[in-house]
């Protein structure tokens, strides 16, 4: 089954904006709550190479959010504006995911880095015994890489490619539904 989704496309010169919307749960009739996604990119072109910025975000109680489809901003900072208190507060939790990639195609080769990050949290500067001192929250670091890429030799292409994540990168959507934030368009 198709997700219904929207995309807009801003190019010019060396840089290259997307912004695309995704529809992830709408009257569920298996009691999960009304789900959209929106998904952004920001890309800079020199020459044979790119690297750039991604931005996705998960909400819920609503299917589709303007603010975060048709404003350029990353979701990230729209997030730390809509909190209680402004004239257009907005009354959510919303789960950002935040990524940085490079990548060189050359006709002989091609290579790539991809860094995702969610949650970010500075918890492991802190020693062990120091933490309840602090009042350190457990926040477990979110955080998944990609990196690889190929030679073309004489006798055939070579390539090597690696992929990793911390434990609770891409942690499942709970049984009950109480964390309803899985990067996925059914959360079953």
């Amino acid at each position: 089954l198709p997700a219904t989704t929207a995309d807009f496309t801003f190019q010019t010169g060396s840089f290259t904006f997307e912004s695309r919307w995704l529809m992830l749960n709408y009257r569920s009739s298996n009691g999960y709550p009304d789900r959209g996604a929106n998904y952004k990119l920001y890309t800079f072109h020199v020459g044979e190479m790119r690297f750039g910025l991604q931005d996705s975000i998960v909400y819920t109680g609503r299917v589709f959010d303007p603010e975060y489809f048709f404003s350029p901003v990353p979701t990230v900072g729209h997030q730390l504006i809509r909190d209680e208190g402004k004239p257009w507060s907005a009354d959510s939790n919303d789960n950002t995911l935040v990524g940085l990639f490079y990548d060189w195609n050359n006709p002989r080769f091609y290579l790539y880095g991809q860094w995702l990050l969610d949650d970010l949290n500075l918890e492991f500067l802190f020693p062990e015994f120091l933490k309840d001192v602090f009042n350190v929250r457990q926040i477990p670091m979110k955080t998944a890489w990609s990196l690889g890429g190929y030679y073309d030799f004489s006798f055939g292409r070579l390539g090597f490619y690696h992929a990793g994540a911390t434990k609770y990168a891409f942690a499942a959507t709970d049984n009950d539904h109480t964390n309803p934030y899985e990067y996925t368009y059914y959360p079953d």
